[in-house]
């Protein structure tokens, strides 16, 4: 029994492990299941551990567009501490000659020019250089309102959810079975029970392991046919991310997750939080994408056509949160109002990040000017 016990604890480790990303930057995280999912953002993402659900990582735009240019400037962010460029680069339409997708990062005539995270690819900022400028200007506000649909991403959660109930079953199966053998090995089952049922279980543990093989070729193939029916753009890593799974079981316990790699578009993380976080939650992302668009910060020294692009997108951003926040049951000046002092010394405080001051200092070290506090 100890063998079993040994191969059984490494499975679990393996199980464990598996999905955990450590991203090169701060990255938003869900982990799903049904409606709702769990939000974190941060440099350590774990998966969801439930066979049942799926798990998505979100990125900030990482640049801010406009009708004449782009810029590297991201615009609404978030995450906290936002990632912001050391130097903002900026390119007006008319410049832009080439565009290249290398080692994660889309560059421009060349130059590196932001992460590639999905919300735009390379090619298709090439085409927004090449359209005439009516044509173009209508697409950029298309772009905007693609990366704002939380409707749709709940869509997206039912009809993955949907395609894939027969592995995400066996997977339930698989593990529920596995988890009972390991608490009969663990605790020493076969010392509860007389020596003739000892027995019977022992020379019954092969005929179960062999029914929990049969149970992961049954989840595989399930999964495989889900994600002929889940096409994702681009690059499809799905079918070696199964025969991977294959030949490591613990893998092949994510199976909906699995299937639903690259299901989700690239959208505003706030979309998702909408979508899927709970309450707390959608305040908290809405509070900071609305405190960056209000109150932008290290923004002072770039050149004049990133802050026309930055404000451009900023402007368009802002009007078209309004109805979703509306919808949602967020109001924005009940994510603004003003906090009450932390101590008695308390007096003022800053809007963008609510931390309080104990001078009538003017601004913040990031100059954003500071409000008092609430009095009683």
């Amino acid at each position: 029994m100890s063998e079993w016990a040994s191969v059984l604890l490494v499975f679990w480790a393996l199980w464990l492990a598996d999905g955990v990303k450590l991203p090169a930057a701060a990255r938003f995280g869900l982990a799903g299941a049904g409606r709702s999912a769990r939000f974190v953002f941060g440099r350590l993402l774990l998966p969801g551990w439930s066979p049942t659900g799926w798990s998505v990582v979100a990125d900030d735009i990482p640049f801010a567009i406009s009708p004449v240019g782009i810029s590297n400037r991201p615009v609404g962010a978030a995450g906290r501490p936002a990632e912001a460029p050391a130097r903002a680069t900026e390119w007006a339409w008319d410049d832009i000659l080439e565009t290249e997708q290398k080692g994660g990062w889309i560059t421009i005539n060349g130059a590196r020019f932001c992460r590639d995270t999905g919300h735009l690819r390379a090619a298709q900022i090439l085409g927004l250089a090449r359209m005439p400028e009516p044509v173009r200007t209508a697409r950029v506000g298309w772009w905007l309102q693609r990366w704002l649909r939380p409707v749709h991403l709940r869509r997206r959660a039912a009809a993955l959810a949907g395609r894939t109930t027969m592995p995400a079953l066996l997977n339930v199966l698989f593990l529920a079975l596995a988890a009972v053998i390991t608490a009969y090995l663990l605790a020493d089952g076969a010392s509860r029970l007389t020596p003739k049922q000892a027995e019977s279980v022992a020379r019954a543990l092969p005929f179960v392991v062999g029914y929990l093989v049969l149970l992961h070729l049954a989840a595989l193939a399930a999964a495989w046919m889900a994600t002929r029916r889940l096409k994702v753009p681009g690059e499809d890593k799905r079918t070696i991310a199964l025969f991977s799974a294959a030949l490591l079981p613990p893998q092949a316990l994510r199976l909906r997750a699995l299937a639903g790699d690259g299901w989700f578009p690239a959208q505003h993380p706030l979309a998702f939080a909408l979508a899927f976080a709970a309450k707390r939650e959608r305040e908290e992302r809405a509070f900071q994408v609305l405190g960056d668009l209000r109150w932008p910060i290290g923004e002072a020294d770039d050149p004049p056509l990133a802050k026309t692009v930055a404000a451009w997108h900023r402007a368009e951003l802002t009007k078209r949160l309004g109805p979703l926040l509306a919808a949602a049951g967020l109001d924005e000046a009940t994510l603004f109002a003003a906090p009450r002092a932390d101590g008695p010394a308390s007096c003022r405080y800053c809007p963008r990040c609510r931390s309080q001051f104990t001078t009538e200092t003017a601004r913040c070290p990031h100059g954003v000017e500071l409000r008092p506090v609430a009095k009683g």
